[in-house]
């Protein structure tokens, strides 16, 4: 079972800030507690300024927790060489979280809490995209 949390990108600031202060409703509706005035106000905000992204329930090799939009390094978990960079995307078509590296591949595999150790997140979709570049990616380190 997938850990609940998420994380909430301020698309005019490109900021996660708001997460801590933002809640989701049962249908995803992104509100807050208004705590103006004579009592507390359920208050909802626009949608379109912020992007939503999803725990994974998964912890990478440093014990940070993994979210939707996260690039993550991974390597072979025998030998230690790199394989590539992947975003963490959901999968419309299952129920699992899976690592992508488009442009390069569109297949989508499974992100594993067993190979848990073997990644590393090294960035984000939003600020980061050039992580995901084919350049960048076949870089050994």
């Amino acid at each position: 079972m997938r850990e609940l949390g998420f994380r909430v990108l301020d698309k005019e600031t490109n900021d996660y800030g708001l997460s801590d202060f933002l809640l989701l409703d049962s249908n995803g509706k992104l509100m807050f507690f208004n705590f103006a005035g004579d009592g507390v106000k359920i208050q909802y905000v626009n949608q379109k300024n912020f992007v939503v992204e999803h725990a994974t329930g998964v912890l990478d090799k440093n014990g940070k927790m993994i979210y939707v939009g996260d690039i993550i390094r991974m390597r072979f978990p025998y030998d230690k060489r790199f394989i590539d960079n992947f975003v963490v995307v959901e999968d419309k078509a299952s129920p699992y979280i899976g690592l992508l590296t488009e442009p390069k591949c569109t297949e989508v595999f499974v992100l594993a809490r067993r190979l848990s150790s073997q990644y590393e997140i090294i960035g984000d979709i939003h600020h980061n995209p050039e992580l995901l570049d084919k350049d960048q990616s076949n870089e050994e380190e």
